[in-house]
C-alpha cells in the first residue's frame, strides 16, 4: 500500500509502456484503536508499531497529499491503512 503508487516510477518509462500496475491490498486496513488489554502486555498496538517503523526505517514514500494532511509527529499515519487509503491513486 505504501509503495503502490511508486511502482510505475520504479519500473521506468519503457516498462510503463507495456505494463499496467494494479494493487491487491490483502491486509492494509489497520484501524487506529488502542490494543486490547492483555495480561502479559506483549502487543503494543498497531499505532505504536507503525510509529516505530516510520521513525526507524527512514520512510520517504509519503504521498504528498497525505504528508500535507499529517505533518510533524503525525506523519506516521501515512503508513497506516486507515489514513493512507484515501490517498492511493493506483487501482
Amino acid at each position: 500500500m505504501v509503495h503502490l503508487d511508486y511502482i510505475s516510477e520504479m519500473l521506468g518509462s519503457e516498462a510503463n509502456q507495456n505494463v499496467s500496475v494494479v494493487g491487491l491490498l490483502d491486509s492494509p486496513y489497520w484501524i487506529d484503536i488502542p490494543p486490547f488489554p492483555n495480561p502479559k502486555n506483549t502487543f503494543v498496538g498497531f499505532e505504536n508499531t507503525t510509529k516505530g517503523v516510520y521513525h526507524q526505517a527512514n520512510v520517504t514514500h509519503l504521498d504528498s497529499g497525505c504528508a500535507a494532511q499529517y505533518t510533524g509527529e503525525e506523519r506516521w499515519k501515512c503508513l497506516f491503512g486507515q489514513y493512507r487509503i484515501p490517498f492511493l491513486k493506483t487501482p
